[in-house]
């Protein structure tokens, strides 16, 4: 791929980018990423740099909704622990109450 990018193959230097962006092969570096895309899509024609922006968009889009989704689960979650906690609390308060009720009538 690096020797693609040397060459002036655009698709190569977006994979690269991609590689140093997530990080799956190597560590992962910002920076070169950056470098590799601009590369990429300095090699680009102007539709290929339009779609490769729309497309990196879109997916953007899509895993905020996702981030989003699991936020929302995380709440139910948290909302559903909360009111289990306090549904507990007070079958421990009713439970003391009978309890110390009982012990006054002995």
């Amino acid at each position: 791929m690096i020797l693609g990018c040397e060459l002036k193959f655009a698709a190569s230097c977006i994979a690269l980018a991609r590689i140093y962006e997530h990080g799956p092969y190597v560590m992962q570096n910002e920076a070169k990423a950056a470098e590799y895309y601009a590369r990429g899509t300095e090699l680009m024609t102007p539709e290929e740099r339009q779609k490769f922006f729309s497309e990196r968009i879109d997916r953007n889009k899509e895993d905020r909704f996702h981030h989003v989704e699991e936020v929302w689960k995380m709440q139910d979650e948290i909302d559903a622990l909360r009111s289990f906690n306090l549904e507990s609390e007070a079958d421990r308060n009713i439970l003391q109450i009978q309890g110390s009720n009982g012990s006054n009538n002995n």
